[in-house]
């Protein structure tokens, strides 16, 4: 259902943290907003221990929260006072299985905005990285020395740093011509040093997302004109199924033209459940250069199921100036699909494929960011949780999950006079009565149950960083 409060939005934005929420009900059940604090293009992951972090950027800097599940903490990371104010630059946020955090991020660059687009002078050059293992935030220091874009950082399930990032050719910088996109490149770190990038398979992609998995396996989805994707289980990036290709080219819109623009959907993102599913969500675009439809796939390891149907579109969830999309699944399968829709909506679809709600809005402030990976949506703690970037500051959304099915209503047994149920019953010899054998129990413990329902995100439980701000 529709909701506003702008009072108590401007009422939030004095405060750094706000402990204050607002409830209000969804086609879903209850849920609540509170304001995180300041920044924008928020990034948010789940440690194993159960904390929410987050990373953003304000005013130059990296900002970072953390959530133990009953209140909001963080400000702004020391040292980090140079952040791009480019969409393109946003920090970036990792998490190892040992619960440490890991932060890359691109500098400011002197390329004015027009439009909302950077034009003249040099691009932003070098990534910096900053970490915590639970003593604080390291000096930040600068990993590469190239011309980058669009960076993901996660760690391995042994640990190994990997980072995609979209590397930008030198020294032409021709935006009008876009002659500068080099492609998307991996790097790993190696000890205490970075690789030299390797190139990941069709150079022009960009908008990577990283997403570890509970067995340690990491996948990517790319997107330049259409959404990629990769997994690698520790022998190489392949697609899934393995067919000996790398990429899988998912949500691909046949028949769709391409003119004027080159683009066709918008920055996707991923998650993995518990059971291994693969989805994916992101808005289609127009040949008219709007964005219009939130579209759903999903892997079980048998294939992208938009090709099962024969057809490359994905699943349409809803319509509407759809720009960006995030997604959510509850373990008993219900997907929850977010979405920004121009000009500053949070709007929300529930389902299963082939089954989609009606598209409701949840916050009517949410920020006008078209283009760019803005928020994060995952299911935690027996909450769907979305942040995003409102119109003034960062935002946390929760939501209930869907009501547990009723028990089946078994129909009444009637009851049978005593004297009818003695009445016309045989008289049986006492030998034919077989006496029952009996088992002694003592002292055999009752059967584990086993109640949690777990988490669908991709992190493992267990360990964790308690990490000073």
């Amino acid at each position: 259902m529709p909701w506003t409060l702008k009072n108590m939005k401007t009422i939030s934005s004095i405060l750094p943290v706000l402990a204050l929420g607002w409830a209000f009900s969804t086609s879903a059940g209850a849920a609540e907003i509170e304001r995180i604090g300041n920044g924008s293009n928020p990034k948010a992951k789940v440690g194993p221990d159960g904390t929410i972090h987050v990373v953003a950027s304000s005013g130059g800097a990296v900002l970072y929260y953390r959530y133990d599940g009953s209140a909001w903490s963080g400000g702004p990371v020391a040292g980090t006072d140079q952040v791009s104010a480019s969409k393109m630059n946003q920090p970036a946020l990792g998490i190892a299985p040992d619960g440490s955090l890991h932060v890359v991020y691109g500098p400011r660059s002197n390329m004015p905005m027009v439009d909302g687009h950077q034009v003249d002078g040099d691009p932003t050059r070098g990534v910096w990285y900053t970490t915590n293992t639970g003593a604080g935030w390291s000096a930040p220091t600068n990993i590469i020395d190239l011309y980058t874009e669009y960076l993901s950082i996660e760690a391995d399930g042994v640990g190994l740093l990997r980072l995609v990032a979209l590397v930008v050719v030198e020294p032409a910088y021709l935006v009008s011509e876009r002659t500068w996109y080099g492609g998307a490149a991996e790097f790993r770190r190696e000890g205490t040093t970075w690789s030299s990038p390797a190139s990941l398979e069709n150079a022009e992609r960009k908008y990577a997302m990283l997403v570890r998995d509970a067995a340690g396996s990491l996948h990517l989805a790319v997107r330049w004109k259409w959404v990629h994707y990769a997994v690698d289980s520790g022998g190489g990036w392949h697609n899934l199924p393995d067919t000996g290709d790398t990429f899988d080219d998912i949500l691909l819109p046949e028949g769709r033209s391409l003119s004027p623009n080159p683009y066709s959907m918008s920055a996707p993102h991923i998650l993995v459940t518990a059971d291994g599913t693969v989805h994916a969500v992101a808005a289609a675009w127009s040949s008219d250069s709007s964005w219009v439809q939130a579209r759903y796939a999903f892997n079980d390891g048998t294939g992208w199921s938009e090709e099962t149907a024969g057809e490359k579109d994905g699943e349409l969830v809803m319509d509407g100036e759809i720009n960006l999309c995030s997604v959510a699944v509850e373990p008993g399968g219900l997907v929850h699909v977010f979405c920004g829709q121009l000009p500053g909506s949070l709007v929300h679809a529930s389902g299963r494929p082939g089954s989609w709600s009606a598209k409701e809005v949840l916050d009517t402030a949410m920020a006008d960011t078209v283009d760019a990976p803005a928020f994060d949506s995952f299911f935690h703690d027996g909450k769907i949780h979305v942040v995003y970037e409102g119109s003034d500051g960062v935002y946390h959304l929760t939501m209930d999950p869907e009501p547990p099915p009723a028990d089946e209503t078994l129909e009444p047994v009637p009851e049978i006079p005593e004297d009818a149920a003695t009445e016309d019953a045989p008289d049986l010899p006492a030998e034919t009565t077989d006496p029952v054998d009996t088992v002694d129990t003592a002292g055999e413990p009752d059967a584990a149950i086993d109640t949690d329902g777990g988490d669908t995100g991709s992190q493992d439980v267990g360990g964790g960083c308690a990490c000073a701000i």
